[in-house]
């Protein structure tokens, strides 16, 4: 009988057996352990083979490629090894900030946006240079559905097995606004779809400790790029919304550089990215418009069949809850909505939140379109300023503290109570107020019930001349006088939120500064 299998000897013959057992050698325990040690190298050696082949067959035969494979590493069989590697990628630190599905645009919508961009993911689009086309950027003005856009978007290249990973920014979390957290984000996803690739970072992480997000060079993001194993068949995608959110005028450029950079040497590799036409990111994509594929959401033909789609079933909800007969409002209210929303989405949900807790939504309605001939984002901002005099007493100096308060801390979601104290005003009216503007504020159940603006058009609004309108035909005094008046008769304690505050109105109302080339228009935020 042969001693030798799969290239191992077992070292093992009758005369070592006998002479072990006689003369004082190992116990029986201890020669099945070392057999069983040699057996398992065996077995080893021979599933190596077997689970490549087996990968080689399901990768001829499936619709999941050999890199695809999420959870089987055929260079790293052992999980132990996969777990350590994974809590080694946690220095990278990623922002969980990725697309949800509650937050698409409603079915039947955008269709056809949607099918253009899968085409142009898949290279179908029937351009010419199509593969040298990388990176998507979908502009266009506040509430025109950029990030519902973009959840959808998501949704649908992940159902096609086509998406890495997205990035919502949000100017009012700490987290989503450092543009620092994408690209270790976008590692991150790679490293847990590709276990080879996983392996690559998690070695380069393990030599360098000092290596973190902050510490973290652009040649290291492209040189991870191009070391990435068994290339992709089809396009992978990543999806960053909401640019103009994160960062600022100086960092979002070098940003695109590198992700543009990245996709230009990596075939399989797209970037969509939706924002505002703020100035940096516009000269940005003008500069390489040979590489990048630029859309201006305003220009969707569909989108005024979708807008109206949507405003119906919105109205349809208000009707039910408030017992109207539908369809609800008549033909000619209806058309002066969809004529004063311009495309924008945000003012049909901004409108039918604040008519459904009303008594008589009719008389609601009918003082929000009174007296305005404005359309788009001027509509939109005469639109907040009827919600507040009709929910708010707006003389109440007590309430545009609050809203100081909430303005001028744009990355921590404030309690009632905390805002009740910065402002030094009753709890119990915060709480009514909040209610009252539930159209415009809401509280964020994930972060501990803060309170949030539900659009970055409502921040805006309150930051803007255009609230300081509501506030003058109260007979109030200006902003800087009031902040400056309000400032002098409070605690220590809330003097600092009214010196920021006081700085925001003072650029706000500086001509040079809102006539300025560098403040975007403010019909295309």
């Amino acid at each position: 009988m042969s001693n030798v299998v799969g290239g191992h000897s077992l070292g093992l013959t009758s005369a070592n057996i006998s002479a072990e057992r006689t003369i004082g050698g190992p116990t029986y325990q201890e020669m099945i352990e070392e057999m069983d040690r040699e057996l398992n190298n065996i077995i080893e050696d021979f599933n190596r083979p077997v689970y490549v082949e087996a990968f080689r067959i399901a990768n001829e035969t499936s619709k999941l490629s050999f890199s695809q494979l999420l959870i089987v590493d055929p260079q790293e069989f052992g999980v132990e090894r996969a777990e350590q590697e994974r809590v080694e990628l946690r220095r990278l630190r990623p922002a969980e900030a990725g697309y949800h599905h509650e937050f698409r645009c409603m079915d039947g919508t955008r269709q056809s946006l949607l099918n253009h961009i899968a085409d142009w993911v898949t290279n179908k689009s029937g351009q010419k240079n199509v593969q040298q086309i990388n990176t998507y950027w979908l502009y266009g003005a506040p509430g025109i559905g950029k990030t519902s856009l973009a959840h959808s978007i998501c949704a649908s290249l992940h159902e096609r097995n086509h998406l890495v990973g997205a990035f919502f920014c949000r100017r009012d979390d700490p987290h989503l606004s450092e543009p620092l957290n994408i690209i270790p984000t976008f590692i991150y996803k790679l490293a847990m779809l590709f276990p080879l690739f996983r392996t690559i970072v998690a070695k380069h992480l393990r030599d360098d400790p000092n290596l973190t997000p902050q510490s973290m060079k652009a040649s290291l993001f492209l040189d991870f790029i191009r070391s990435f194993p068994h290339h992709p068949e089809h396009s992978l995608v990543f999806v960053i919304d909401a640019l103009d959110e994160c960062g600022d005028a100086r960092s979002r450029p070098d940003l695109l550089r590198l992700l543009t950079s990245a996709a230009a040497q990596a075939p399989w590799l797209k970037i969509i990215i939706t924002s505002r036409t703020e100035v940096d990111i516009q000269l940005f994509f003008d500069t390489f418009t040979q590489t990048s594929h630029l859309y201006d959401l305003a220009t969707d033909q569909d989108a005024s069949a979708d807008l109206q789609t949507f405003a119906r079933t919105q109205f349809d909800l208000v009707a039910s809850v408030r017992y109207l007969d539908t369809p609800w409002p008549k033909e000619s209210d209806f058309n002066r909505i969809i004529s004063r929303a311009n495309g924008l989405f945000i003012f049909i949900k901004t409108l039918a939140l604040a008519l459904e807790p009303c008594e008589d939504p009719e008389e609601v309605l009918k003082a929000a379109l009174q007296d305005s001939a404005e359309i788009g984002l001027e509509s939109l901002y005469e639109l907040y300023s009827s919600i507040l005099k009709t929910q708010i007493v707006p003389q109440s100096a007590e309430f545009w503290r609050m809203i100081r308060v909430l303005t001028t801390s744009p990355y921590h979601a404030l309690s009632d109570h905390a805002i009740a104290e910065r402002a030094e005003v009753k709890p119990n009216l915060v709480k009514e107020w909040v209610d009252a503007l539930s159209s415009l504020l809401y509280r964020d159940e994930a972060g501990n019930r803060g309170i949030r603006v539900r659009h970055l058009s409502v921040y805006d609004f309150f930051v803007s001349d255009k609230s300081n309108n509501v506030r003058h035909s109260s007979h109030l005094a200006t902003p800087i006088q009031e902040s400056i008046s309000t400032s002098a008769n409070v605690s220590p304690r809330v003097c600092i939120s009214f010196k920021c505050a006081l700085l925001v109105d003072i650029f706000a109302n500086l001509p040079l500064v809102r006539d300025s080339t560098t403040h975007p228009n403010p019909v295309l935020l």
